[in-house]
């Protein structure tokens, strides 16, 4: 009969595994989503509209594509596409691209009893540093935004080189995540940038999930003593 491990052990396990929490509520769903703006002048937008189920709910969900610098010939295109949300841009051009669910109707989500983080991936970078991701959610009309999350790392992505980033539920300030009506992720694309973001999720805190799983793992082991 093998020896159980210690609690120590076990708790070591269960931190080196922290970082990789699933997901309880993932908006990176399909259908996919383009929008396309080569060839337009600045201040063009293009908008692509689709209707989701989000957490058992029907809701719209928008996809909306606008030139704020660019350098003839213009070429912008930003799309959801495969998981990845992202902006594809010509030499001298800038772009937002804006992500909404929820436009068209309330939806009512309790987004709390699913964890109280968003999370997204830093998936691909071309070596442009400085574009930046904003999150807003509202209740009813009132609106709530994060501060700015600076996407700083500068190499060519992929799955060896992602990064993780959390956002906080506190640090939207004075928002009830029990009633949220609408949720908006917008990605301010730096001059030039080949930018894409991956796996946006709602996602409990990892001391959290590391407490409740050292706290399972404590009580099989006094169980296993006790055999």
């Amino acid at each position: 009969m093998n020896e159980p491990k210690s609690p120590i052990v076990l708790a070591a396990a269960l931190l080196a595994s922290a970082p990789q929490l699933h997901a309880q509520l993932s908006f990176f769903t399909s259908p996919n989503q383009t929008v396309e703006l080569s060839g337009m002048p600045v201040g063009s937008t293009d908008v692509d509209t689709t209707t989701i189920l989000l957490g058992g709910v029907s809701t719209e969900r928008t996809l909306t594509g606008t030139i704020t610098t660019g350098v003839v010939p213009i070429s912008v295109s930003g799309y959801l596409f495969d998981g990845l949300f992202g902006l594809d841009l010509g030499t001298g051009d800038r772009a937002d691209l804006v992500l909404e669910w929820g436009a068209g109707a309330e939806m009512n989500l309790n987004l709390l009893s699913q964890g109280d983080n968003f999370s997204f991936t830093h998936w691909l970078n071309d070596g442009v540093t400085g574009s930046t991701v904003e999150i807003t959610v509202w209740n009813g009309a009132t609106s709530f935004t994060a501060p700015t999350t600076t996407l700083t790392h500068g190499s060519f992505g992929g799955p060896a080189t992602t990064y993780d980033y959390l956002v906080p539920f506190s640090s939207f300030s004075g928002a009830d995540f029990t009633d949220i009506d609408r949720v908006s992720l917008t990605l301010h694309g730096n001059t030039s940038a080949d930018v894409a973001l991956s796996n946006f999720s709602v996602v409990p805190e990892p001391s959290a999930a590391l407490l409740i799983g050292f706290s399972g793992s404590l009580a099989l082991f006094r169980r296993r003593r006790r055999c």
